[in-house]
């Protein structure tokens, strides 16, 4: 039998809509939350019982919903900011598409109460699953409270979809998040079957809400930044402080969005200073004209279109760059003067003596020098330093990667000629690993090496010799550098940055101080000196810190002083 078509019925349409608005509780928070924020509202208070799923409060101090207009808002995309599908292309408000309340109305009980501030009464209306039931008078302080029961019970099938309670807790804590980040004049608090869980005060400060979102155990380095239609603003937490996990936020007019390409453009920045590891978590701000920019992607309103999207993508990499030069120069000075590192075998006798290592715990050490006090040498592998009242322990071997690093990567990057070898350097591969060689000679040929294959395919160990390399890299073990490039994963859509970067972490670690080793003062000097001039001087390129500092305050603490 032929199917007919037929026009669905207003109930099947709404919660066709509810499914794609309101995937969960934290939906629910979602949509009310922003319009509570485009109700200029200064305090909003959200309170959840049983992760939502029983339960959703949101009180705010806004404008307040006018009477008239109460029942009207639960209809289908009946909204008051837009008249017109030109207003689709100049969206300033975080709301528009009017299918929030009418979506959350259609699954569950829904009451709002709303006094608009130029009335003198307010309004209580109810609906069962989009049913209005009743709407009475009153006596309200201005603003809006919606409370959403039942989430989901005239969907079970739906309601199955729902995770566990400490899950759907989560997005909800998430979500309240991502509004407070994006709104500090605003203050926010979240409560959970009758305990508070989130308060945020109100501030004037992006610094000072991200700190109290995403925590002050370690400083954020903030950077502004303006660009023919674009303005913004970045955090990073700062790198030096090691941690499991990064977190990328970006906030786009207002919004907390997911997108594949400003996600690419916060990672690959930090690729030329870390290759592997995890790099510090950040929060974008961007503000961009709305006429350059399609919100309207998705009835969720978390994907974004751009009209010059290679704009944006260059714009956060540029700030991501300019945050980082603010904290090299807001980094305390290591007051020395560059030294070459060199063998101590070469330091003159009277200056190898300025550097002891701590071996006497009962002799003080107290090497002055322009403000920066060495304290000595830790088990031949850390330099113990105090500076501005904290203690800083400097891991050897991750500053002299770091250094390397660098020096290996802009050589690398920005070639400015090769080194003939005096005597041609032959490197076997197995045949496996031949063919994966082949396979980066072209990028290698870039960057200043000159390698030309020795022996036939039909070789039993295939080989290559190398002619020429970048002046960057001499004195290192070719071979072994070489080998480990044949180790990286080929990956097709892989950057040219990124390959630089892994090599260059690559032939950095080769380079460096390893095991343990007693440093001259000169040679601890310039390594410092070295350390500071880098660009990202917080880690080594595999993530690990180059250095950790104790502050008196938390050494007085682990001795019960305070």
């Amino acid at each position: 039998m032929v199917q007919r078509i037929k026009e669905l019925s207003l109930d099947t349409i709404n919660k066709i809509a509810a499914g794609e608005v309101v995937e969960r509780p934290a939906s629910v928070i979602k949509e009310l939350l922003e319009n509570s924020i485009d109700a200029t509202s200064t305090r909003i208070e959200v309170s959840l019982i049983d992760a939502g799923k029983k339960m959703i409060t949101i009180k705010d101090n806004g404008s307040g919903i006018h009477p008239d207009d109460m029942e009207l808002a639960l209809h289908r995309h009946a909204t008051s900011k837009i008249k017109s599908s030109d207003d689709l292309f100049e969206i300033s408000t975080l709301g528009f598409r009017g299918e929030a309340l009418s979506a959350v109305a259609s699954v569950s009980r829904l009451t709002i109460i709303s006094k608009h501030s130029e009335l003198e009464h307010g309004l209580s209306i109810y609906s069962e699953f989009g049913n209005v039931k009743s709407k009475d008078k009153k006596a309200v302080a201005q603003g809006t409270t919606i409370i959403v029961e039942d989430l989901y019970l005239n969907t079970p099938a739906r309601l199955k979809f729902l995770k566990s309670s400490s899950t759907e807790l989560g997005h909800c804590i998430s979500t309240v998040n991502n509004y407070a980040s994006a709104y500090p004049e605003i203050s926010f608090t979240l409560e959970h079957n009758g305990k508070n869980i989130l308060t945020y005060n109100k501030t004037n400060s992006f610094e000072q809400r991200i700190a109290q979102v995403y925590g002050n155990d370690a400083k954020w380095l903030g950077k502004k930044s303006s660009y023919e239609y674009i303005s913004g603003e970045i955090y990073i937490k700062d790198p030096g402080k090691p941690s499991d996990k990064n977190e990328f936020k970006t906030f786009i007019n207002g919004r907390a969005v997911r997108d594949r390409m400003c996600m690419h453009a916060l990672s690959s920045s930090f690729e030329k200073h870390l290759s592997t590891g995890t790099p510090p978590s950040a929060v974008l701000f961007l503000n961009i004209e709305p006429a350059f920019i399609d919100v309207n992607v998705s009835p969720t309103k978390n994907e974004v279109r751009f009209r010059e999207p290679n704009l944006i993508y260059n714009f956060i990499q540029t700030i991501v760059e300019q945050a980082l030069d603010i904290d090299a120069g807001k980094r305390p000075v290591m007051g020395v003067s560059r030294q070459p590192l060199s063998n101590s075998n070469d330091i003159p006798q009277q200056a190898q003596g300025l550097f002891s290592t701590v071996s006497d715990p009962y002799r003080p050490i107290n090497d002055q020098y322009d403000g920066l006090n060495i304290i000595g040498q830790f088990q031949k592998q850390y330099l113990l330093i105090e500076e501005d009242k904290k203690l800083v322990i400097v891991d050897q071997h991750a500053a002299h990667e770091r250094i390397n690093f660098e020096r290996i990567f802009k050589a690398l990057s920005n070639p400015n000629g090769s080194q003939a070898l005096l005597i041609p350097e032959l490197i076997e591969f197995n045949l496996e690993d031949a063919e994966k060689f082949r396979h980066k000679m072209k990028d290698l040929a870039s960057m200043g090496f000159e390698i030309e294959e020795f022996s036939g395919d039909d070789s039993p160990n295939p080989a290559f010799i190398v002619r020429s390399i970048p002046k960057a890299i001499e004195g290192l073990d070719l071979a072994e550098a070489l080998r480990s490039v044949v180790m990286e994963k080929d990956e097709v859509k892989e950057s040219l940055v990124n390959k630089l970067s892994k090599t260059a972490a690559r032939m950095s670690c080769h380079d460096s101080i390893r095991g343990t080793r007693t440093l001259s003062s000169m040679e601890a000097m310039a390594l410092l000196d070295d350390l500071k001039k880098c660009d990202y001087p917080h880690v080594c390129p595999h993530g690990r810190p180059t250095k950790v500092s104790l502050s008196l305050d938390e050494i007085e603490k682990m001795f019960k002083r305070k």
